[in-house]
């Protein structure tokens, strides 16, 4: 791969009354075809090679913000070879450009197509913010060619000194050393803030309003899009009429709205609100700290672990009005309303009422049999007392006698009397006849007849 360090050593603007100087860090790569033999640079050099936004990349980033690049210069053979008669220019995000010359050369590595390069360059102008500005950069690192491509890619660092202040536009007003605001009635107050566009507004330092009616307030607020507003550090609003409001607040999409410290809308008319909320598809809404939609045209509310609470239910139950719902909710979270429940659980009341009076009666049946079984079991026990208490009287003596006998008896906590006569017929052979009672109280009582003999 192709690295090259490009260091900025300083940048000045011309006519400045007190120097200011802001750092400037940052690194890009260069991806281009290879130029084929021609150009500005034929026939004192042997080709000319250029690249710019147009070839696969070329592009880098700063702490002023992202930059591209756009350079040709001359090389007297491939390389290993020297670097000559360069011309650059490099724009930052907001439309300002430097411009300048440069020179270097192209070394050999151990590596086989990878070379160090090294490049000075000179600045020797620019626009908007950096009109007039003056300065080097010292750029440096590798340059590979394979496949019919040259990769290059370095870092730079160093530093721009300004003064300058440009108003371009009727009414322009621009405030603070490096400060711009170009486009009728617009307004940039702060180091090196821009305001690029008719009644562009950018307050603060580094703030950039770069559209029609954009309004950026705050450390490093990027407002780009026509009538967006981004207001708080590193907050940005990219797309017409987006508002960005907390530190590193996000509006990316069409009409959309970030508020919270790094909340985001990346979607058409999507919604935002609280710390790292995020509105990522079209007409959605997140609510709460964490949240996230999930399709289009959704509400969420709260990120993980959150909790959702009426604050008064009983006011909101009392104004609810029409036929009532029962609310549902799917695995993931998302609210329903159903209306057929109401009539089930209707259906299942009345059943339930129907279940409710057959227990009832059960339980009428059930009681009454086990006052049955108390009834049975107290009569059993008369039974066996009674059957005790009525006895045998013994056989008579003599034909013509009767003997008789007379018990009491007790079972199980009920009693019973009874007895029995015994009469002996007046016969050759001896036989008796004889009857048995027995009373243990209400119909538990039993009698008993019989004959007795013997031969």
């Amino acid at each position: 791969m192709n690295r090259y360090h490009l260091v900025l050593v300083s940048v000045a603007f011309a006519g400045s009354a007190s120097a200011q100087t802001i750092d400037i860090v940052g690194e890009n790569t260069v991806i281009d075809q290879l130029t084929p033999p021609g150009g500005r640079c034929v026939p004192t050099y042997a080709n000319t090679v250029s690249y710019g936004p147009g070839d696969v990349r070329s592009d880098g980033t700063t702490n002023l913000g992202p930059i591209t690049e756009t350079s040709s210069h001359c090389v007297t053979s491939l390389p290993p070879t020297d670097i000559l008669d360069g011309q650059f220019t490099i724009a930052f995000r907001a439309g300002d450009t430097i411009t300048g010359t440069f020179s270097g050369s192209a070394d050999s590595t151990a590596t086989p197509g990878v070379f160090a390069a090294s490049k000075l360059l000179t600045i020797t102008g620019g626009t908007g913010r950096f009109a007039g500005a003056t300065g080097t950069i010292d750029q440096g690192g590798l340059l590979s060619v394979a496949a019919g491509l040259g990769t290059y890619t370095g870092t730079l660092t160093g530093a721009i000194t300004t003064t300058a202040t440009t108003e371009s536009g009727n009414f322009a007003t621009a405030y603070g050393d490096g400060s711009a605001a170009l486009g009728d009635y617009a307004s940039a107050y702060g180091g090196l803030s821009i305001a690029r566009g008719d009644r562009a507004l950018a307050v603060g330092s580094m703030a950039e309003a770069t559209a029609t009616g954009a309004t950026a307030l705050g450390d490093q607020t990027i407002a780009s899009g026509p009538a967006s507003v981004a207001l708080g550090q590193s907050a940005a609003a990219t797309a017409p009429a987006a508002t960005a409001l907390g530190h590193n607040a996000d509006a990316f999409g069409l009409a959309s709205t970030a508020v919270g410290v790094r909340a985001v809308s990346s979607a058409a008319q999507s919604t935002a609100l609280g710390a790292s909320a995020n509105a990522s598809f079209a007409a959605s809404t997140a609510i709460g700290s964490g949240a996230a939609t999930s399709r289009a045209n959704e509400v969420a509310l709260g990120g993980t672990g959150s909790s959702v609470r009426v604050g008064d239910i009983a006011a909101s139950t009392a104004s609810q009005t029409g036929s009532l719902g029962v609310a549902t909710v799917d695995a993931n979270g998302t609210l329903g309303r159903d209306t057929s429940l109401f009539a089930n659980v209707a259906a299942l009341q009345s059943a339930a009422s129907g279940f409710q009076s057959s227990i009832a009666t059960l339980d009428g049946r059930v009681t009454s049999l086990f006052d049955l079984r108390d009834i049975d079991r107290r009569d059993m026990r008369k039974g066996v007392a009674a059957a005790v208490a009525m006895g045998h009287a013994p056989f008579p003596s003599a034909p013509g006698k009767t003997s008789y006998v007379l018990n009491g008896a007790m079972f199980r906590g009920e009693a019973a009397v009874g007895g029995s006569l015994l009469h002996r017929l007046d016969s050759d052979t001896p036989v008796a006849i004889g009857v048995g009672f027995s009373f243990a109280g209400e119909k538990n009582n039993a009698f008993r007849a019989g004959v007795a003999g013997e031969f």
